[in-house]
């Protein structure tokens, strides 16, 4: 299964074809996105090669470029659709760190995300932290305080200062 939102779009008609010549068995396998507001001018998005329970509580994995086994739904159930912004979190939070399903992450353009849509608009983002909080809070109440706080620190300037320098190696073994 793979979901779209309306503006978004597939890479090449041939995406499927491509990735079942690989021979992929994980339960749930993402590939990049590339985000555009304008035709013809995208940036690929960069994503988590392995997620983590930390990892997944600050970014989601892309849903237009992740595909997931039908059987997962049967399991794990559907997307909850009281959540308006964060389903597919809450979903890939309980398949991969909950329900301990196999991912895999291939080096393939799955498509395109529209930055025009709900979850990108700035005006949302009241609605997505407080749908990101029930989230965490109804699936890891015992950590929910800390899992909250390094969601905050990490979008926060001063984790977004600490990543660039992660980047600089060099700069960063100096700092440290």
């Amino acid at each position: 299964m793979l979901f779209l939102n309306s503006g978004d779009y597939l890479v090449r008609s041939t995406l499927f074809k491509d990735l079942f010549e690989l021979d992929i068995r994980a339960d749930i396998i993402s590939g990049n996105v590339l985000k555009y507001e304008i035709m013809g001018n995208t940036e690929p998005l960069r994503r988590m090669k392995k997620p983590s329970l930390h990892k997944l509580c600050v970014h989601s994995l892309p849903h237009q470029a992740t595909l997931i086994k039908r059987e997962l739904f049967k399991e794990i159930g559907f997307y909850n659709e009281s959540f308006r912004i964060i389903s597919d979190f809450d979903f890939f939070l309980k398949a991969i760190i909950i329900f301990k399903k196999s991912y895999q992450k291939v080096d393939i353009d799955f498509s395109y995300f529209n930055l025009k849509g709900i979850s990108s608009n700035l005006d949302n983002s009241p609605l997505a932290k407080s749908e990101s909080l029930i989230c965490i809070n109804n699936n890891f109440p015992d950590m929910a305080d800390d899992l909250i706080e390094y969601r905050y620190f990490y979008i926060s300037n001063i984790g977004q200062l600490i990543r660039m320098l992660r980047e600089k190696e060099k700069l960063y073994s100096f700092i440290k």
